[in-house]
């Protein structure tokens, strides 16, 4: 009886994160519904999530937005792009480097402001986010969430319906992806971070916890 009543709650949560990403008609693939696993609970203590979890927090100050996610997917960072051939800068006087400096700043300055003024709030890095940028996406509020894992990547662009950009620049209408709200929460004592729907609305993919 006890092994019934776990497969029936076990078929219950799979059930119920099957009808998420099946709404509205669309077709059903078993990497659209995600399992994570925390040690120290148990059956009755797991629920889904309407959306995808990451298996880390934001790393800048910004830990939440909330009332509408505008995100952009960068795997290769965001940063400026390395030349394609080494180079060498000779620089005489101060002033040189100083110019030199005050440029690279401009520069990465101009490419955060650009994806500010398209609306991007959220922003899902698969490699090292540079000082400087991180320093100017905090001056807009704008969260970002790095992983290294490339399906981790893909799937959170899934879960919120964006396109990965391999170049950083503003993205499209189409290429960004959309949700209600992004933010860190804290889950066993792991730190993870929460992209989630509204209910009514339905997300690319749901989550097990």
């Amino acid at each position: 009886a006890a092994a019934e009543k776990l497969a029936a709650a076990e078929g219950a949560l799979v059930a119920q994160a099957a009808r998420v990403v099946m709404a509205k008609g669309r077709a059903f693939h078993v990497d659209h519904v995600r399992l994570w696993v925390l040690l120290g609970a148990g059956l009755s203590d797991s629920y889904v999530v309407d959306g995808f979890v990451m298996t880390r927090g934001p790393e800048g100050v910004t830990k939440k937005i909330e009332g509408g996610c505008n995100v952009a997917v960068f795997p290769n960072g965001v940063d400026l792009e390395d030349t394609e051939t080494k180079g060498t800068a000779l620089f005489t006087t101060a002033s040189e480097l100083g110019t030199y400096a005050k440029g690279q700043e401009n520069m990465v300055k101009d490419l955060i402001d650009g994806l500010a003024a398209a609306g991007v709030n959220v922003i899902v890095s698969g490699a090292s986010i540079g000082d400087l940028a991180m320093h100017y996406l905090d001056s807009h509020n704008i969260l970002v969430i790095k992983s290294l894992s490339k399906f981790e990547i893909k799937r959170a662009a899934t879960s919120v319906g964006a396109v990965p950009i391999a170049k950083v620049r503003a993205p499209t209408a189409k290429e960004m992806g959309h949700c209600d709200s992004v933010a860190m929460s804290e889950i066993g004592s792991q730190k993870v971070t929460l992209f989630k729907v509204a209910v009514g609305k339905h997300s690319g993919i749901s989550t097990i916890v």
